[in-house]
């Protein structure tokens, strides 16, 4: 019987460390910092945005056409749209920098600062507080 219990409770703790190890792929990309540097260049069209985990609604047609990229040359342009069938184009322009997963972009309205939450090669997280408020905006490549 002390054997058996013995067996049983080696085999639960292989189970623990194998299901704990840290290889774990959950397809976030963003553990070192220069693969952030990579991920982040290109064409990222916004998906969705959460306010304190509540998914926000997309009242506005033209929200869903926003879109930012991120050039090697650490330039940023952000695209957004608005209008009578979204005809309208507005764009922002300014340099980013990237610090681990802390993002600064810069444009002529001022600097903003957000974490990186989730990065992989089709999708990215922005956080960031407005007040008191804990903004999530995704989009994707």
């Amino acid at each position: 019987m002390r054997t058996l219990k013995h067996n049983l409770l080696l085999a639960m703790v292989l189970i623990v460390f194998i299901s704990c190890s840290s290889d774990d792929d959950s397809g976030n990309e963003n553990d070192n910092p220069a693969d952030i540097a990579e991920l982040i260049l290109g064409s990222w069209t916004f998906s969705n945005s959460t306010t304190n985990g509540v998914a926000d609604p997309v009242d506005d047609p033209c929200e869903q056409l926003l879109s930012i990229n991120f050039s090697a040359n650490l330039n940023f342009t952000r695209f957004e749209r608005s209008g009578d069938n979204c005809q309208t184009t507005t764009q922002f322009t300014g340099t980013y920098s990237l610090n681990g997963n802390t993002l600064t972009v810069t444009t002529g309205q001022g600097t903003n600062i957000v974490e990186i939450t989730n990065i992989s090669s089709s999708n990215v997280s922005f956080q960031h507080m407005d007040g008191s408020d804990v903004i999530v905006e995704n989009f994707t490549k």
